[in-house]
């Protein structure tokens, strides 16, 4: 006969670092899940890229990341768990700076650009999770991976649905 334990939320929370924690797991997943069509607007209404040349460099950014993941899965197997999460949230912050410092009509700072934060936001969650569980053991490990997992699904849905009211009110739901 099988045996179920019931996790309770308070413990849950816990489980998965804490009230603080899990804010700041849900800030960024928000801020991800805005990123992709703010991005897309920021290439084609700031810096006056073409449509096609700001979602080729978008997707040329997430293969690149995509690319990346098995040299981050054997650095992370070498037991470089911190690290890989730091290293991780560098190359999104050298991503943003230089999205920032890109002038209006050139395509390949953008795209640079898109390439860093595709690796960025690409090598994160794989890092995150061997942090996770590096630090928690057993059914606890377990609960931990799939909160974090589910506020992660949860704040991109929230972000990407805020990207898209912003966008269907036009310029009145944007202020």
């Amino acid at each position: 006969m099988a045996t179920t334990t019931k996790i309770r939320p308070r413990a849950l929370v816990r489980a998965s670092g804490g009230p603080r924690y899990a804010v700041a797991l849900a800030v960024d997943a928000l801020g991800t899940g805005l990123l992709r069509p703010f991005l897309l607007l920021y290439g084609v209404l700031v810096l006056r890229l073409s449509a096609p040349v700001t979602g080729i460099a978008m997707t040329a950014g997430i293969v690149a990341g995509l690319v990346c993941m098995p040299a981050v899965g054997r650095w992370l197997d070498r037991g470089a768990r911190s690290t890989v999460v730091a290293a991780s949230m560098l190359v999104r912050v050298l991503g943003v700076a230089l999205l920032l410092l890109t002038p209006a009509g050139h395509a390949w700072p953008f795209a640079t650009a898109a390439l860093f934060l595709g690796i960025g936001n690409q090598a994160w969650p794989a890092a995150h999770a061997a942090v996770v569980a590096t630090v928690s053991h057993g059914r606890e490990r377990d609960a931990a991976l799939a909160a974090g997992r589910a506020l992660r699904n949860a704040g991109l849905g929230v972000g990407a649905l805020i990207a898209t009211v912003s966008l269907a009110g036009g310029a009145t739901a944007l202020r």
